[in-house]
């Protein structure tokens, strides 16, 4: 079954386009793949104002923290990635860290004037959830010669989604796997696939059918000075120097040297 939880934000599948949030219906129809219903779930995202109708502010140099809940039904590991760019710029992206209790965290810089756009991007990592389950079979005793197989087709899944030097890593890796379902040895080839820098690599080449993007939000970023003003109010009728009478625009254009 779908996952749900509240009052679910719309998502969509695919990359953000170039030129905004896009169409209201890209929202509702990407919840739907062409191979199923998307699993993965975004929601409360921050920083966010009354639902996004308006930009978050912040000033030139200022972090911006990003975070939101990421959940899928099930129990295989999800990931998400922020991802952000400048005006009509090329996008950014870094991974997000998990907070606990299904909430992710990143952060970005915000170096100049102008209008920043950000959206998550969140899919089921397959990888990550075979390299879990696995470990807990060979730590119980269990042989893992089949899991080993099955983490080789995941990596060659995502060596097909790479290109150049990432593809070639991906491949080799995938065959190390199978040598060692045939040889035996497991608990090093495992000890090698579970590297945190392993993971890391197969989340850049997720499944494009698995990954859902939300809605970009907007940050407007002022200069420093923004963060405060001040102004000076003067009633032409307080401007008199007669208490009998009310002040005038002449008695204001006598007092203009003192304001």
């Amino acid at each position: 079954m779908a996952a749900t939880r509240g009052t679910g934000r719309s998502v969509r599948k695919g990359v953000p386009s170039s030129d905004g949030p896009g169409a209201a219906a890209a929202g509702a129809s990407g919840l739907q793949s062409m191979k199923g219903r998307a699993r993965v779930v975004v929601e409360d995202i921050r920083p966010r104002v009354d639902a996004g109708a308006f930009p978050a502010k912040r000033e030139v140099g200022d972090v911006v923290e990003v975070s939101a809940d990421v959940f899928a039904d099930g129990h295989d590991e999800v990931a998400a990635e922020l991802r952000w760019r400048a005006g009509d710029g090329s996008w950014s992206s870094t991974p997000m860290s998990p907070l606990g209790n299904d909430r992710f965290r990143a952060v970005f810089e915000v170096p100049a004037q102008g209008r920043y756009r950000f959206c998550i991007r969140a899919f089921v990592d397959p990888y990550a959830t075979w390299v879990r389950d696995t470990m807990v079979k060979l730590a119980a005793g269990r042989d893992v010669t089949v899991e080993l197989l099955v983490g080789a087709e995941l990596l060659r899944a995502a060596a097909s989604r790479a290109k150049g030097k990432d593809r070639t890593a991906l491949e080799r890796a995938a065959e190390d796997l199978r040598a060692a379902a045939d040889s035996g040895d497991l608990s090093d080839a495992l000890a090698a696939a579970g590297t945190l820098d392993r993971q890391v690599m197969l989340r850049r080449f997720p499944d494009p059918d698995t990954v859902v993007t939300s809605e970009p939000l907007e940050v407007m970023v002022e200069r420093r000075r923004a963060r405060f003003s001040s102004w000076y109010e003067l009633f032409p009728r307080s401007a008199s120097d007669d208490p009998e009478r009310h002040g005038t625009l002449a008695d204001v254009e006598r007092r203009l040297e003192y304001v």
